[in-house]
């Protein structure tokens, strides 16, 4: 549960933040709701799609989808 907290209170943190500079932009009513409704979409949907891609890949990869995580996550720290 722990773990669970540690990964969704970022999520929400973000959003919440990128809300916040959204409702100080000042935006019309229309663009309000458009905001409010794609924020949450994403943010529900994309951590369910790395979950459905991350579970297919393991299943591809087999014992050595932890290696190949291991190093696009070094390659992509590289990189940033």
């Amino acid at each position: 549960m722990l773990r669970l907290i540690g990964i969704v209170l970022p999520l929400g943190l973000d959003a919440l933040a990128v809300s916040v500079a959204l409702g100080l932009a000042g935006l019309p009513a229309r663009e309000r709701l458009r905001a409010s409704l794609l924020l949450p979409g994403f943010e529900v949907g994309l951590p369910l799609l790395g979950v459905a891609a991350g579970g297919l890949l393991g299943r591809l990869l087999g014992g050595a989808a932890e290696a190949i995580a291991i190093a696009v996550l070094a390659g992509v720290g590289l990189l940033l």
